[in-house]
C-alpha cells in the first residue's frame, strides 16, 4: 500500500512601505513618566481605515507582558498590540541581558481625531505610561 505525505510550509509575510520623497515623515511626539521611567517616542498617521501608530519605547523593565491601549475621547478602551518583555527590560540603562529600545508599529480602526490618549499598559493594568490626552 502507498502511503502519499504532504508538508506545508507557511511563511510569515511583511507589508513595506515605502514614502516618496515628497511626502514627509509624521510629527512625533515624546512622551515620559518619571514613576515608572518609561519614555515612548510616537508618530500617528490617519487613514481612511483608522491610524497607523509607529512607537520607540525605552525604560521598559521586565519580565512581564505588555500592551499598547487606544483610549477614544468616549472613554472606551481598544486593545491595539501585546508583547513580551524579556528579563533585561527594553531600552533598561543597568542590568543583566538589556536590550535596546523597542520599535513597535501597529494600527486601530479609531481615527487620530476619535483617540482620546494611548495608553502603555503591564498586563496587570498597571499603567506604564500615558500618551496624549
Amino acid at each position: 500500500m502507498a502511503v502519499a505525505a504532504s508538508l506545508i510550509v507557511a511563511l510569515p509575510t511583511a507589508v513595506l512601505t515605502v514614502r516618496g520623497a515628497a511626502e514627509p515623515a509624521p510629527p512625533r511626539v515624546v512622551a515620559s513618566d518619571p514613576t515608572t521611567g518609561v519614555t515612548a517616542s510616537v508618530a500617528l498617521e490617519d487613514h481612511g481605515w483608522g491610524t497607523a501608530v509607529a512607537m520607540r519605547l525605552t525604560g521598559l523593565a521586565g519580565p512581564r507582558t505588555c500592551r499598547l491601549v487606544a483610549i477614544g475621547k468616549d472613554g472606551v478602551e481598544h486593545p491595539v498590540l501585546s508583547w513580551w518583555v524579556p528579563e533585561g527590560g527594553y531600552g533598561v540603562r543597568e542590568g543583566p541581558g538589556r536590550e535596546g529600545p523597542l520599535d513597535l508599529e501597529a494600527s486601530t480602526g479609531l481615527h487620530t481625531a476619535e483617540i482620546g490618549r494611548w495608553e502603555v499598559r503591564a498586563e496587570s493594568g498597571e499603567r506604564l505610561l500615558s500618551i496624549g490626552g
